[in-house]
C-alpha cells in the first residue's frame, strides 16, 4: 500500500495545534485536521459543522475549509444540511450494517489474492499481529487492540497486488474507524458496555486467528470465506452494541 494511503487508514493522532501550518495545501491540512478531531472525539457524531466557525478556529479563509468539508461529504462522514453547513453522520446500526456489507466482499477479495501472492513470512507476520491483538484484549487495552486490528487488515490489503482495491479499502477504512471509535468511547465509559465490547473483540480475534492460519495453509478460497463471515458477524455484534 502506498505510504499516504496506509497513513490515512491507520488511527490518526489528535491534532496538537489549533492552527494549520503553511507550506502544504490548506485543503489537505484541514481535511486531515477535521478527520483527526472526529477520530479523537473532539467532534462527535451528529454535531453540526460550520465552515465559518472552522475557518476562524484554524485561522484561514473559508474556501479551503469548504473544500475539505465537501471532500468529507464525498467520503460519507459529513451530511450536507438544507440550511447550510454540514452535520457529522450519526452513528446508527443500519448505517454500520450497510458499511460492513460493502466492506465484507472487498476484504474477502483482498485476503484471497494476498493468500495467493504472499509468502510464509507475511502470513506469520499477520498471525503475530492477531496474537498480539488477543493479548491486548485480555489486558483490556481497547485502544491497542483497535490499532492492532487495523494493522491486521492493512497487512492483508496492502499485499493483495490490486491498487484499485487498496484505494477502495482505504476509503472504507476511515468510515469503519469512525464507527468503531464512537463505540470505543461508549465502551470505555460504562462498565456494562465495556464487558460486552471486549467479548465482541475476543470473538473477532478468534475468527481472525482462524483466517491467519488458513492463509498459512495457502487456502485462498477458505480464507476469503472466513473473512467475509468474520466481518458480517462483526457487523451484527456492533449493531447490537449500538442498540444497547
Amino acid at each position: 500500500m502506498p505510504e499516504a494511503v496506509e497513513r490515512r487508514a491507520e488511527l490518526p493522532q489528535k491534532a496538537a495545534a489549533s492552527k494549520v501550518k503553511r507550506g502544504t495545501p490548506l485543503y489537505e491540512q484541514i481535511y486531515d485536521a477535521l478527520w483527526s478531531r472526529i477520530f479523537s472525539g473532539d467532534i462527535s457524531p451528529g454535531q453540526r459543522l460550520s465552515d465559518r466557525e472552522w475557518a476562524q478556529q484554524l485561522d484561514t479563509s473559508r474556501t479551503p475549509v469548504r473544500e475539505a468539508m465537501r471532500q468529507m461529504a464525498r467520503d460519507g462522514v459529513l451530511l450536507a444540511m438544507e440550511n447550510g453547513g454540514y452535520q457529522v453522520r450519526p452513528v446508527d446500526p443500519q448505517g454500520l450494517a450497510n458499511l460492513y456489507r460493502c466492506r465484507a466482499p472487498l476484504a474477502a477479495l483482498a485476503v484471497h489474492d494476498t493468500t495467493l501472492a504472499g509468502n510464509d513470512r507475511l502470513f506469520k507476520q499477520i498471525k503475530t499481529v492477531v496474537e498480539s491483538t488477543g493479548k491486548a484484549i485480555k489486558d483490556r487495552d481497547a485502544t491497542a487492540s483497535l490499532k492492532l486490528n487495523s494493522r491486521f487488515h492493512n497487512l492483508v490489503v496492502e499485499s493483495c497486488g490490486n491498487p484499485y482495491l487498496v484505494i477502495m479499502m482505504a476509503n472504507l477504512e476511515k468510515l469503519i474507524l469512525f464507527y468503531r471509535m464512537a463505540l470505543l468511547k461508549t465502551a470505555t465509559g460504562e462498565r456494562e458496555h465495556s464487558e460486552d465490547y471486549f467479548d465482541h473483540l475476543a470473538r473477532g480475534n478468534e475468527r481472525q486467528l482462524e483466517i491467519a492460519e488458513t492463509m498459512l495453509r495457502r487456502n485462498a478460497k477458505d480464507a476469503a470465506r472466513l473473512m467475509e463471515r468474520h466481518l458480517l458477524s462483526s457487523a451484527e455484534d456492533l449493531a447490537r452494541l449500538l442498540q444497547s
